[in-house]
């Protein structure tokens, strides 16, 4: 596999053509401590709750590597247009204590291609 080149830019880069949008996902929840730690500190002092920070940093990452190994499985030269879409922690899924500690990330692309003998040419 080739390495695979991430864009922000909106168009394609010149001499490449389309193929498809592409996605890569991740969905995170915390643990009780780090929740019971992060309502503290929320409540009492404040500050950056790093735990969550790291936590979206991690799920960020994680939705780009799988975006580049979809990227990857049909042979591709780059992605552009990658937007990661609104890391938050959110309120979607309680558990069982009634805690909504869920982050979800996604990256999405339009895939691209210099090759013009690509199976999806065909």
């Amino acid at each position: 596999m080739s390495d695979i080149i991430l864009s922000t830019r909106t168009f394609p880069p010149a001499g490449t053509q389309d193929i498809s949008i592409i996605y890569g996902v991740s969905c995170l929840s915390s643990n009780f401590f780090k929740d019971t730690k992060a309502t503290i500190r929320n409540l009492t002092v404040g500050g950056e709750l790093n735990d969550y920070a790291k936590m979206i940093e991690y799920g960020i990452n994680l939705a780009k590597e799988r975006l580049i190994s979809e990227a990857g499985k049909i042979n591709a030269d780059g992605v552009y247009g990658v937007q990661i879409a609104n890391p938050q922690v959110a309120g979607g899924a309680a558990d069982r204590f009634g805690r909504k500690p869920l982050l979800m990330v996604s990256a999405v692309g339009k895939l691209t291609l210099t090759r013009a003998e690509h199976p999806l040419n065909a």
